[in-house]
């Protein structure tokens, strides 16, 4: 668990979908992000490390063994390791059973089977604003199960937004951490209305009502056109704007209830 997490934060950046851990771990490898590893319990130290090829169909990726052939030999039967790097600026957190010397191109590599869950810290990169009652924004969402999905939108930031699933059990069942949902579409402003993708980094219990949870979920814009971000700006402003009025107002409501004493 990561510093300052709570057992709920943890649980709501975790990926578990095999799909998107496979997703992350070819990224990493695309990108050449130096992991360290290291073992759980015992005493043998770690190594930095890069992953070389994932193979889904075999369960497996391929890691870079280190140059001190004596820690490569006692890493062998050391049991669980605990690999962590940071990709792009987001924390990433993983375990492994262990490592199998194996050949790979010519070359010794560590064998290591693909992770059950994988923790994947997408932090906040801008400030979002809330959108106010009196100018409500959907967006809708086209799931798997082929039918697009409306939620009200809670804020929005120039790199992501907030949607509230209160009452959609079905759409709960088809959304993961991870997911990126392509065909996405605000109701407003117009400059927004053109279809766009987002990934899904966080999904937050909100409440109850004793039948179904409701829930915060928390994504991230990719593959932004500039239209699409300069339109994201336009509405930022917009409502930095009404945000301002709202609270002029607000204050001269409350000097205006006030009695003086002379």
């Amino acid at each position: 668990m990561a510093d300052n997490d709570t057992p709920d934060d943890h649980a709501s950046y975790t990926i578990t979908r095999r799909t998107h851990i496979v997703e992350r771990l070819m990224q990493m490898a695309r990108l050449a992000v130096l992991i360290n590893v290291k073992p759980t319990r015992a005493a043998t130290s770690g190594f930095m490390t890069t992953i070389t090829k994932v193979l889904p169909d075999k369960n497996l990726f391929a890691i870079e063994v280190s140059a001190n052939e004596e820690l490569n030999k006692s890493l062998k039967n050391v049991g669980e390791l605990v690999f962590t790097a940071t990709v792009e600026g987001v924390p990433a957190r993983f375990k492994a059973p262990g490592l199998t010397p194996a050949s790979l191109g010519g070359n010794l590599v560590f064998a290591v089977t693909i992770p059950k869950s994988l923790y994947w810290r997408q932090r906040r990169r801008s400030y979002r604003l809330a959108i106010p009652l009196a100018t409500p924004i959907t967006c809708t969402v086209p799931l798997t199960d082929s039918k697009s999905h409306k939620f009200p939108v809670l804020d929005i930031s120039q790199t992501g937004f907030s949607l509230l699933n209160e009452n959609q059990r079905a759409a709960s069942n088809l959304l993961d951490i991870g997911q990126v949902l392509q065909g996405c579409q605000f109701s407003w402003p117009a400059s927004l209305k053109d279809p766009f993708t987002a990934e899904l980094c966080r999904s937050e219990v909100v409440g109850s009502n004793g039948v179904f949870r409701s829930f915060k979920l928390g994504f991230r814009f990719t593959k932004m056109t500039p239209a699409f971000e300069k339109g994201i700006q336009n509405l930022l402003h917009e409502l930095a704007q009404i945000k301002k009025r709202q609270n002029l107002m607000a204050r001269d409501m409350g000097l205006s209830g006030r009695t003086f004493r002379k």
